[in-house]
């Protein structure tokens, strides 16, 4: 529940402060080995308000982005999650810290539609760890019984 809360905070923020841009150079870093292949980092290059060109890795993606190719460096296929151009925030302070919109938009959601999970989760382990504790103190005091039998 924190750490969804967490990430929340840290969507909203960036769609509360931070500034548009269109990143026109995208770069997937994917992860090639055993398994699948899978998206490691997204790198992206775009214009601040300012007209610097920034270069930067975005601080969060989507880790189950599908991986078109088997390559360790590719670009995103068009129409696909980080598809230029990609429209990304930036933070005023940090040009350099960066998140894809959809994405900061999909951090907020996600609190939304997992709160009610996480919630009946932490009340199972609450109710196991209950009933565990019980068992314990049962076997302790049986235990406590039959030593005064001896």
């Amino acid at each position: 529940m924190t750490e969804l809360t967490l990430r929340a905070e840290t969507g909203q923020g960036f769609l509360g402060s931070g500034l548009p841009a269109v990143a026109d150079s995208v770069t997937l870093d994917v992860q090639v080995g055993k398994g699948d292949p899978h998206l490691r980092e997204v790198q992206v290059e775009f214009k601040s308000a300012d007209q610097q060109s920034i270069q930067t890795t975005l601080s969060w993606i989507d880790l189950d982005t599908p991986i078109p190719r088997n390559e360790e460096r590719q670009s995103p296929n068009p129409g696909t999650r980080y598809a230029p151009p990609l429209r990304i925030l930036y933070l005023p302070d940090n040009s350099r810290t960066a998140v894809a919109e959809a994405d900061a938009q999909r951090l907020v959601a996600n609190r939304d539609k997992y709160r009610g999970w996480a919630a009946a989760c932490l009340g199972v382990g609450l109710i196991s760890l209950g009933g565990l504790l019980s068992i314990l103190i049962r076997q302790e005091l049986a235990s406590r019984a039959a030593r005064r039998r001896r």
